[in-house]
């Protein structure tokens, strides 16, 4: 899927788009190493179809516009495509240079204080006796697996844990291409679209910190 949604052509945003809206299927959800090779994959193609003298002008003016597009669709690609990005364009580079600087913060705008985003997103639902809880199980197994468990929150909150931590779960086992259970069970892409439709805010902002905090951990360096 991340080829078809890099590949170099003329093949329109809104029909990708449809595929997180009519089949069991999250883009959140593709895991970092086929991003990348997805992009290299376009550039091999546009080479061969495009004059040498060109290639890399309309390979990147392409690329730009494909993972504006798609980080403005679904917010929580929008580091994930710029990473991806950096390979190709000297602005993309620094952008993530900067990042992967303030990666090394992330952890703390997530949880820590009264302005942190976590402390906004109970403050914003402060009224809610229920939040969607289908995924406690799998914050628990992620407590240990060392790969994820230094991404998600370091505090326990019985009612909320499932919201709070799915978005950290996902977006580091993207890094670490441990997401290909997402695939297996349309129920599971269900309860994920519930959990993120409670409040996209929390889960587009925490999954791109968790990015962040990756890219600061030198996890998407390769």
């Amino acid at each position: 899927m991340a080829a078809l949604a890099l590949r170099f052509g003329n093949l329109k945003t809104e029909f990708l788009y449809r595929f997180a809206q009519e089949l069991p299927f999250c883009w959140e959800t593709i895991a970092w190493p086929d991003w990348r090779t997805a992009a290299q994959l376009s550039e091999s193609y546009c080479k061969e179809v495009v004059p040498e003298d060109s290639h890399k002008l309309v390979f990147d003016v392409f690329l730009k516009s494909r993972i504006e597009s798609f980080a403005a669709e679904f917010g929580a690609l929008f580091y994930v495509l710029g990473i991806v990005s950096a390979d190709y364009s000297d602005e993309a580079r620094n952008d993530v240079a900067r990042l992967k600087i303030g990666g090394q913060m992330a952890g703390g705008w997530l949880f820590d204080g009264g302005d942190s985003l976590l402390n906004k997103l109970r403050c914003r639902h402060a009224d809610n006796e229920e939040w969607p809880a289908s995924f406690k199980t799998l914050v628990n197994s992620s407590e240990r697996d060392s790969a994820i468990a230094k991404y998600i929150c370091p505090k326990r909150f019985p009612v909320v844990d499932s919201v709070v931590n799915l978005p950290l779960v996902v977006a580091s086992q993207m890094v670490s291409n441990k997401s290909g259970e997402w695939f297996s069970d349309p129920a599971l892409i269900h309860a994920l679209r519930t959990h993120r439709a409670f409040d996209p805010d929390w889960f587009d902002e925490a999954f791109n910190q968790t990015i962040a905090r990756c890219l600061a951990d030198g996890l998407l360096d390769n």
